[in-house]
């Protein structure tokens, strides 16, 4: 492929007439419709074989619920609740009826815990193993919460820790939908989204969206510890694996001032195991993200900033 997977996505988002988009269907994790019942929120996502998984390993129930949990992710970061989702499998030749029936028994476990129904599936041949799931949520009354409204000097903050989720989270996270409903009802931040291909390239997602810059903070950035064993005393690696790794799925935010203290207070109190960290304040500017440590401004090219590709 001659493009970038992003580069690919612009384009055929040119070919989308506005009218036949719904809201965020092309900027944010979710499209949205307003229905008579309330907001509906709907993603799509498709893990395969060999790009997000693989099933030489034989851990099909971990590569079924990750399947889901990735969609469910993206409705978190609308502040969204789980409805119902389809599944599109596509098998090769190849594989045992057993090993399917173990990707869904690992789909619907996730599922129980979720409170999301099952609506409808379909199969087909393939010459690569892919499972395609849409899922459908809802934020009731109040409209989701873009990523296209962080304004200068709002707190960028995130969810839990980052770094290293290649070894087990990309496989055991849980979604962060009570946190995104939490969100969307106590304090409504000004923009959300969450963190599937790293911290720094989907920033930049919200900053373009947003049309702001963002001034970095890198020692509040919080480093998971499986980033650390990976790099054992590489301070720098480390922090590079947070940067840039992917495959984290927490939520990032963009919060006014006014509502910092109040947030950062009734978190601790809802999610006393989920640390919320202030990594960064949103700036005017180009829609770009300047590294700092402490009050120094740190080059870029110091990091790696693109994330994880599917191309």
């Amino acid at each position: 492929m001659e493009l970038s997977e992003f580069e690919l996505i612009r384009r055929l988002g040119r070919k989308i007439p506005p009218r036949l988009r719904l809201p965020g269907s092309l900027t944010d994790d979710a499209g949205a419709l307003k229905t008579v019942v309330g907001h509906a929120v709907m993603s799509a996502d498709v893990v395969v074989d060999g790009v997000d998984f693989r099933s030489t390993a034989g851990n099909w129930e971990q590569i079924g619920r990750k399947a889901l949990a990735v969609n469910l992710s993206d409705l978190a970061a609308m502040g969204a609740a789980p409805v119902s989702f389809t599944c599109a499998l596509g098998i090769p030749k190849s594989f045992r009826a057993r090993s399917v029936e173990r990707v869904y028994h690992g789909m619907m476990r996730l599922a129980r815990q979720q409170g999301i129904r099952f609506a409808k599936g379909d199969i087909s041949r393939s010459a690569t193993f892919f499972i395609a799931i849409t899922v459908l949520g809802s934020t009731g009354e109040k409209p989701p919460i873009a990523r296209s409204g962080a304004k200068p000097g709002d707190w960028l903050a995130v969810s839990g820790s980052l770094g290293g989720s290649f070894k087990a989270k990309q496989f055991e996270f849980m979604p962060r939908i009570r946190e995104g409903r939490f969100l969307l009802e106590k304090f409504r931040p000004h923009a959300l989204m969450d963190i599937s291909d790293g911290l720094v390239q989907d920033l930049g997602h919200m900053l373009r969206a947003s049309g702001a810059g963002c001034r970095l903070q890198l020692e509040a950035v919080p480093v998971s510890a499986a980033a650390r064993k990976a790099h054992p005393g590489q301070i720098r690696a480390q922090l590079q694996s947070a940067l840039s790794d992917g495959e984290d799925f927490e939520l990032l935010l963009a919060v006014a001032p006014a509502q910092k203290m109040g947030l950062e207070r009734a978190w601790k109190r809802r999610f006393p195991g989920v640390k919320l960290s202030w990594i960064g304040r949103f700036v005017s500017g180009k829609p770009q993200v300047k590294f700092y440590d402490h009050e120094k401004e740190i080059p870029g090219g110091r990091f790696r900033q693109a994330g994880f590709s599917h191309f």
